[in-house]
């Protein structure tokens, strides 16, 4: 189940345990991807976000790259994925490369219209 999944996840994170958080979040987007189409979703939000930003966390920026891409490809514009990438560049690329201010302008087109300002240490 999604929610039991993230629940094992958010715990294991809080306590400092980065690959328990992994794995369970990897068990929650599993459980995610198994859930019937559904309109709205049945889960509120895309757990690749979360298991996504574990990656980063644990500084596994290709893990966390392909993460987000991922979602990006099921949930195409996903401001939160898209700022995401567009942050992980400042670690892993150039700031100034096409593809960084690409994601960048993306993100800022997505998120225009939101009343708070988002980190990766949100997700």
């Amino acid at each position: 189940m999604v929610c039991d999944a993230v629940l094992d996840a958010r715990i294991a994170a809080a306590g400092g345990n980065l690959d328990s958080a992994i794995q369970a979040w990897q068990k929650a987007v599993a459980a995610e991807d198994a859930l019937s189409y559904d309109e709205p979703a049945d889960w509120f939000y895309p757990t690749r976000e979360s298991l996504g930003a574990a990656y980063f966390r644990a500084r596994r920026f290709e893990d966390a790259d392909r993460t987000f891409r991922e979602d990006l490809e099921r949930n195409p514009g996903n401001p939160r994925s898209l700022f995401a990438l567009w942050q992980m560049v400042g670690v892993t690329g150039e700031p100034d490369d096409p593809m960084t201010l690409l994601l960048r302008r993306r993100f800022r087109d997505a998120w225009t219209d939101a009343d708070i300002e988002l980190k990766l240490s949100d997700f």
